[in-house]
């Protein structure tokens, strides 16, 4: 990770040469596919809030469950 973006020309990772070095950008992640998923999981998710079925694992103030 660089800490800064878009990284100084004189950044040490940059002297290692173009066939020693590859960097993508944060959201090489972002594929269709992961943004369907996202999307489906968040609306799983209200869905089980309503039904009161809400994944501890995904509150963030999980006292707030039992209320």
């Amino acid at each position: 990770m660089l800490e800064d973006e878009p990284s100084a020309q004189d950044h040490p990772l940059f002297t290692l040469g173009q066939d020693k070095l590859i960097l993508a950008p944060h959201i090489a992640g972002v594929t269709a596919e992961s943004m369907e998923r996202m999307a489906t999981q968040t609306v799983d998710n209200v869905l089980r809030v309503f039904d009161r079925r809400a994944d501890p694992d995904c509150v963030v103030n999980a006292d707030v469950l039992n209320s």
